[in-house]
């Protein structure tokens, strides 16, 4: 899985993950955690309508193949959606795992979802049905 990339600003996380018609950032501070999408097509920042806000702190989050929605992934270990054609103020409930997320992912042809936890499990889950769960990738044994 890709890894989002993760910079320290004054204090403050921000979290970039590109497509490649948008680009979509998550800054965490103390106030809010706000996503902001960013038109690359005409090189402008959405209106500020287009915002969404982030329940928990995002610690990844990715496009999905067909650049219609943003995953986000947070410290509470839940991944929600965004729309990015019809933006509103709260994500949808996609699926939860007990422990931190550190990574989001979807397969190529939107099929799968895949969340990295910090137990070092990678689940494997149906994009359509994200509580169906396809696989676990587990640790080896070397």
């Amino acid at each position: 899985m890709a890894s989002s990339a993760g910079l320290a600003l004054s204090g403050q996380a921000l979290v970039v993950r590109g497509g490649s018609r948008f680009l979509v950032t998550s800054t965490a501070s103390s106030d809010d955690d706000i996503l902001f999408t960013y038109d690359c097509s005409s090189a402008e920042k959405k209106p500020q309508e287009n915002k969404g806000t982030v329940v928990r702190r995002c610690t990844a989050l990715t496009f999905t193949a067909s650049e219609e929605k943003v995953l986000v992934a947070d410290k509470s270990g839940d991944v929600y959606s965004f729309s990015v054609l019809e933006p509103h103020g709260c994500g949808k409930l996609e699926l939860g795992h007990l422990s931190m997320l550190l990574d989001v992912a979807v397969s190529p042809d939107d099929r799968f979802v895949l969340t990295a936890d910090r137990d070092e499990k990678i689940r494997v889950s149906w994009a359509l049905a994200p509580h169906s769960i396809e696989a676990f990738c587990l640790g080896h044994t070397e």
